[in-house]
């Protein structure tokens, strides 16, 4: 059985511009991002060899119920347990393939390859 308990935030696009009607300009604003609950596994060693072609990647295959999100990048939402503080995972993954079974959204993550 799947447990959807860790938050992910999912970055859909590069910085958003805005029209400001008073100044007649574009203002640059941030990334839009959609938060879903998500069930988050390790790839083995296997699985990272066979896509990457090497093994020293880290790769995550992250599902969710629903309707895939076009995203090209996710982060993972981190709560530090005993101050309650929720912040902004460190780590940003890279989408390298997504697809939609049914009800179920499926994304394989990779860290930078540089």
């Amino acid at each position: 059985m799947m447990r959807y308990d860790q938050t992910i935030i999912f970055s859909t696009g590069d910085k958003l511009k805005k029209y400001d009607t008073l100044t007649g300009t574009y203002q640059d604003g941030y990334p839009e991002t959609v938060e879903k609950k998500c069930h988050v596994s390790d790839m083995s060693s296997v699985e990272t060899v066979r896509l990457f072609g090497r093994s020293n990647v880290k790769g995550l295959i992250v599902y969710h119920k629903g309707k895939l999100v076009d995203a090209h990048s996710a982060s993972i939402k981190q709560v530090d347990p005993p101050h309650g503080v929720v912040q902004n995972g460190e780590r940003t993954f890279n989408i390298i393939q997504k697809r939609q079974l049914r009800h179920k959204a499926t994304y394989v993550l990779s860290e930078d390859l540089t």
